[in-house]
């Protein structure tokens, strides 16, 4: 079987393009579906992010609508004072209002950390503990600020706006506003842009349709996928036919306010037409390359025949002749074309290179034997070369035996010289450091007398100096005198004035009270603009940010009163604070005008004792002067015999190097005349030419 070339050939090229062509539509065709499916999964992806911006604005609302209830003083006064009835009074009007037009569920307030205090959708149910269920209200009261974003509760899944509530810089509790997640919410989005939606939350062991826009049950063999995505977050596509349509549907993780999972997101995608469309063409695309497999292999069969079955026919003939021992034959070329061509060149060459070897290895032979006898004479030569060297090597051995033992010689006495300079640099070294010790010790008596001498010449200059500031001591004490008289006349007068200060003060602080009764009403007016504001939708955003800059104007008239009102406070009590130290201060007074008297006394006694401590000291410093001159004449002494000692140990530390450096060289010559030797010991011991011949 496939005897024939051809055969050999065009069988395995046809199945291998058959098979190309199979496993390449096969491929096309799971390609251009692996590409329709990342396309419907990226549209369905862009439709995903329409659901999550959707409600990122209703997130936004939600906390809007909270930051302003937490942000108006009367609301969180009433709050704070846990009036339920005022807050109702306040705010049920605008809770009816707000329901109808922005599809609110939930109205709350919360009691740190999560206990309801008042729901404004049902008034009547308060004092439930929220912690296990209601994360955004834990954590607006625990981190202190606003959370937004999906949330369990008591009543399924909403989107939440819980903003805490402060009081006078103290947090009470947190406000809530909650919007529903049902049909309505996602109704535009279907209408805006035409695709189904539908959110999914667990219950039990399965799930169930938390908001849709479609009718479609929830198919049994698609709950391990949603739950896989519910456990992981990743999200997960898959292929249904249901009626005869081809549905894709993508399941995306639903995120709450933390990033925690609560629900799935379904897109469903009818690609009936696009599998349709690209059936066809992989089928247009597989007929087409069959009928081009055909004329392939009609012409392959072609080329065979003209290219390489014939030239193969000849090379067969030709080969024969040249078993015979024929070589003188040759191929005709003009019978060849191409890659034969040059293939019938190249036998014709090899068969005149075989001609031409076969005449040459009768003329080698007759070469290889005149070299065997040159080769002869050439070792006769080299003995007797051999027997010169050995002459020569053994007069080497004689000499080096020689310089080796005056080598040791050499040696030895710069051994002992080393030793001996080596004592000689100790010693030297020895009396290098005592020279310098008792330098030290001078230089250290030398410091101490110059600073006798300086301590004792300061004490006589402070003595004189402490005359002089004594004798006008005497007479600044005469002028304090006068002084604390003058001081006494001003505190009287500054205490007068204190109690002018206490009056006008009062008076202030009634005007405080008539301000901050103007900047309540300025707030509450703000508040509810800002509530009509968020009813008008997009039209009332202007007015909104009028109404928020009012109530900031408000609120800062608020805190400045405060901080005026405050500030008087402060002003009154530092005003009475004053007339007691003024008081206070005329005690002081008296008593120094009696002990500046007393120290006038006590100066004159110490004019008289100073004088004698001057006279003390300057003989002192003279003695002390007298033995710092002798204390540096030896102290020169000293270091001219340390320079001499260190000029010593230097010249001893050079000697003993370049003796350190004698002993190596001596050791190196040595090892040169040992190594020699062993040259030699070896050379003796190679076995001749004539042996090894």
């Amino acid at each position: 079987m496939f005897s024939c070339i051809k055969q050999r050939i065009l069988l395995p090229i046809s199945l291998i393009i058959f098979v190309l062509i199979a496993v390449s539509a096969t491929i096309s065709y799971f390609n251009e579906q692996n590409n329709l499916y990342d396309s419907n999964r990226a549209l369905m992806t862009q439709e995903f992010h329409q659901i999550e911006l959707l409600i990122g604005e209703n997130s936004k609302i939600a906390c809007t609508l909270a930051s302003w209830i937490a942000k108006d003083p009367v609301i969180a006064k009433a709050f704070a004072e846990r009036d339920r009835n005022k807050l109702l009074e306040l705010l049920l009007p605008k809770y009816e209002n707000l329901k109808k037009d922005l599809n609110l569920a939930q109205f709350q307030f919360h009691l740190p950390p999560a206990t309801s205090f008042l729901r404004l959708h049902k008034p009547s149910k308060f004092g439930d503990d929220l912690r296990n269920i209601r994360p955004t209200v834990v954590a607006a009261n625990t981190q202190l600020t606003p959370q937004a974003g999906l949330d369990k509760g008591v009543a399924g899944m909403g989107i939440r706006g819980v903003v805490p509530v402060l009081y006078q810089n103290k947090h009470i509790g947190s406000v809530e506003f909650g919007m529903r997640v049902n049909d309505k919410l996602l109704k535009p989005l279907t209408s805006k842009y035409g695709f189904d939606i539908s959110i999914l939350v667990p219950k039990g062991n399965t799930f169930v349709f938390q908001a849709r826009t479609h009718t479609m049950p929830i198919k049994q063999k698609m709950i391990p996928t949603i739950r896989e995505v519910y456990q992981t977050g990743k999200t997960q596509m898959h292929r249904v036919n249901k009626s005869g349509k081809k549905i894709l549907t993508c399941f995306f993780p639903l995120r709450d306010f933390s990033g925690n999972v609560i629900g799935v997101v379904t897109i469903p995608t009818n690609i009936t037409s696009q599998l349709s469309n690209i059936y066809w063409e992989i089928i247009e695309i597989s007929a087409i390359s069959f009928f081009a497999l055909l004329a392939s292999f009609l012409f392959i069969n072609t080329v065979i025949n003209n290219l390489i079955q014939r030239p193969l026919n000849r090379f067969l003939s030709f080969f024969s002749l040249l078993e015979k021992g024929n070589y003188s034959e040759r191929l005709d070329t003009k019978h060849f074309k191409c890659e034969m061509k040059t293939l019938a060149t190249g036998v014709n060459t090899m068969t005149q290179s075989v001609e031409q070897a076969l005449a040459s290895a009768e003329e080698s032979k007759e070469k290889a034997r005149n070299q065997t006898t040159r080769t002869k004479k050439a070792l006769e030569q080299t003995k007797e070369k051999e027997n010169k060297v050995r002459e020569l090597l053994n007069s080497m051995y004689t000499v080096s035996s020689e310089a080796k033992s005056i080598t040791h010689k050499i040696a030895s006495a710069a051994e002992k010289m080393s030793s001996n300079f080596h004592s000689v640099t100790s010693i030297a070294e020895n009396q290098q450091t005592r020279v310098t010790e008792a330098t030290t010790a001078i230089e250290q008596m030398k410091i101490a007398i110059s600073e006798v001498t300086s301590t004792t010449s300061d004490s006589a200059q402070s003595s004189r100096q402490s005359i002089n500031t004594a004798t006008s001591g005497e007479k600044v004490v005469s002028g304090v005198l006068e002084a604390i008289s003058q001081v006494k006349d001003i505190a009287d007068d500054l205490d007068s004035q204190m109690d002018e200060l206490n009056t006008q003060t009062g008076s202030v602080g009634q005007v405080i009270g008539v301000i901050n009764d103007i900047a309540d009403q300025t707030n509450l007016l703000a508040l509810n603009a800002a509530i009509e504001a968020a009813r008008a939708g997009e039209s009332g955003r202007g007015f909104a940010v009028v109404a928020d800059e009012v109530r900031k104007l408000a609120e800062k008239t608020m805190n400045a009163t405060k901080e005026v009102e405050e500030k008087i406070t402060a002003i009154q009590t530092a005003a009475d604070s004053n007339s007691k130290m003024t008081k206070q201060a005329a005690e002081s007074v008296a008593l120094a005008t009696e002990l500046a008297q007393e120290s006038g006394t006590a100066l004159s006694v110490i004019v008289q004792n100073v004088k004698r401590n001057t006279t003390q000291a300057e003989n002192i410093a003279a003695s002390a002067e007298e033995q710092a001159t002798a204390s540096e004449q030896v102290s020169g002494a000293m270091i001219e015999i340390n320079s001499l000692a260190s000029e010593i140990y230097s010249n001893m530390q050079y000697s003993v190097s370049e003796i350190s450096n004698l002993v190596k060289r001596v050791d190196k010559l040595d090892t040169l005349i040992s190594q020699l030797h062993n040259e030699d010991d070896i050379k003796e011991d190679t076995p001749s030419s004539a042996s090894f011949q």
